[in-house]
């Protein structure tokens, strides 16, 4: 009996001597936290500073190390602009403005502790703080504060200035910005393709095919303000056709690009990334779409403004069901995820935006020259006045020669009209068909800048005649063409043949 009431007796005194640990623990730990009451109570403010005195803002933590720097006034909001230093060209989220408020003011709650040290500064987490601002002033001076851990209630972060040795209570949404990072801040945002805006060239390449370029020719203004040159178009391929006479679509614009639009952002995937091959956006990206437009200065006409966007699609993914495409901007390092249908108006073959009437040179240009068949050969010239050549619309004037004999101007020009009129139905590629050099339709003529050239076209089949563009691309043309040709050069000889008669 005597034994359990020593052991009642001990258990006791345990208890006892728990609960005034656990008490003076509680005491303890109150000393370290603010009030209650202070939530309401600002004690004042370690620093308070003007944004156009600030030269950086510097925020370290335990994983990244930010720096903001002054930059323009917006003239929208007339309000002081900022970015991420090493990093001028990146937009950033608007939580940076955090840093900046606390950079300008930097309020503190309740003093803590007004001499610490050495192991009390570990109790507070500021032996090793989560995060340290560095606010730099234009005059060179330097206010460093360091944040340390929240407290129990997570209500308040301990911080301390470098400097001082006091300790005291801030806002705990300081201690949240000890998760930021440049990543984390970088505002996902992509060049917007202007629509708008004239297409100026266009460049698109899919992986493991033939690259196309398109530009727009400078100076056709004028030569389209001629009646005489409405069927000239504003674009020129420099690939894959290389040909000057195999020319763009007039309407490409409304045909083509007015359709495209820029990708809409889903996710983002990496935004500091160092190995694009892995979405298939490194130096041999899946698609590349590089589109240079310009706009005309409001206040000058003659003043163009340019943009370019330079777009780079890779590999395709899945994600929740909905098809996807990883996708970033060359130069840039930043890895969207985008909707891979947006590539469904990206599909381009050149040869379905070739103006088929392939040989537009215009009979204002041409100054003599031979049709050949494979059964005759005839010579032609043109002769025009001084005058005639400066006047729009003259050349019904000009006076036209076949073989040496006059022959009528509508008579003539039926012949260049079915000529120029000669369109491809189909591309050969990568290789030399086998055509019938003997059945032929040839036009060469000198132009009034005494350059010469020569089209030719080659029987290929029952149907087809082929024309050579470039080294490896031919096209096919369907024969009744040729015979419209043909048939319209010998109603011009029969008609000169009856003019010559007595």
């Amino acid at each position: 009996m005597r034994k359990k009431l020593i052991i009642m007796a001990a258990g006791i005194l345990i208890l006892v001597a728990a609960v005034i640990a656990v008490m003076k623990y509680n005491e303890y730990q109150a000393s370290l936290e603010p009030e209650e009451s202070s939530t309401s109570i600002v004690l004042k403010n370690l620093f308070e500073n003007e944004k156009s005195n600030i030269a950086s803002v510097n925020l370290m933590t335990q994983s990244d190390s930010i720096t903001l720097l002054p930059g323009e006034i917006n003239p929208t909001n007339n309000e002081l602009t900022w970015y991420l230093e090493d990093h001028p060209h990146w937009e950033l989220k608007h939580t940076y403005t955090s840093l900046i408020s606390m950079a300008t003011i930097f309020q503190v709650y309740k003093e803590i502790e007004t001499d610490a040290s050495g192991d009390r500064l570990a109790d507070f987490g500021l032996a090793v703080p989560v995060a340290t601002l560095t606010v730099t002033l234009k005059d060179g001076t330097v206010q460093k504060v360091m944040i340390g851990n929240l407290s129990s209630d997570q209500e308040y972060a301990f911080c301390m200035m470098e400097g001082d040795a006091t300790i005291y209570a801030c806002n705990a949404t300081y201690y949240s910005y000890a998760s930021f990072t440049k990543d984390s801040i970088r505002l996902a945002t992509l060049t917007e393709l202007n629509t708008k805006g004239q297409l100026y060239s266009m460049f698109v390449q899919k992986k493991g095919e033939r690259p196309i370029e398109i530009h727009y020719k400078d100076g056709i203004e004028e030569e389209l303000s001629s009646t005489e040159t409405q069927i000239v178009t504003k674009y020129a391929f420099t690939q894959p056709y290389t040909n000057p006479h195999v020319e763009v679509i007039q309407n490409l614009d409304s045909d083509y690009f007015v359709k495209l639009v820029s990708p809409e952002i889903l996710e983002t995937i990496e935004v500091s990334c160092t190995d694009f091959d892995q979405y298939g956006l490194g130096e041999e990206p899946e698609y590349r779409e590089t589109i240079v437009t310009r706009t005309v200065d409001e206040k000058d006409n003659t003043t163009y403004q340019y943009q370019t966007t330079d777009y780079l699609f890779g590999y395709t993914y899945e994600k929740s069901g909905t098809k996807c495409i990883y996708f970033r901007e060359a130069g840039s390092d930043l890895v969207l995820g985008v909707k891979a249908e947006c590539m469904d108006v990206r599909r381009f073959d050149p040869f379905y935006y070739v103006n088929k009437l392939v040989y537009l040179k215009r009979i204002a240009e041409i100054q003599e020259g031979t049709i050949s068949t494979a059964d005759m050969t005839h010579s032609f010239s043109i002769k025009r006045s001084q005058n005639n050549q400066e006047e729009s619309g003259s050349e019904a004037l000009a006076v036209y020669r076949l073989d040496g004999e006059l022959v009528e101007a509508d008579t003539f020009l039926a012949v260049y009209r079915a000529l120029i009129s000669i369109a491809p139905d189909y591309e050969i590629l990568n290789e030399t068909p086998e055509y019938d050099e003997t059945d032929r339709l040839e036009f060469t003529f000198t132009c009034t800048d005494g350059t010469q050239e020569s089209i030719s076209y080659y029987r290929l089949s029952e149907f087809y005649y082929v024309t050579q563009i470039t080294d490896d691309i031919w096209f096919a043309c369907g024969d009744s063409y040729i015979e419209q040709v043909i048939e319209k050069l010998e109603a011009c000889v029969q008609a000169v043949q009856k003019t010559a008669e007595p």
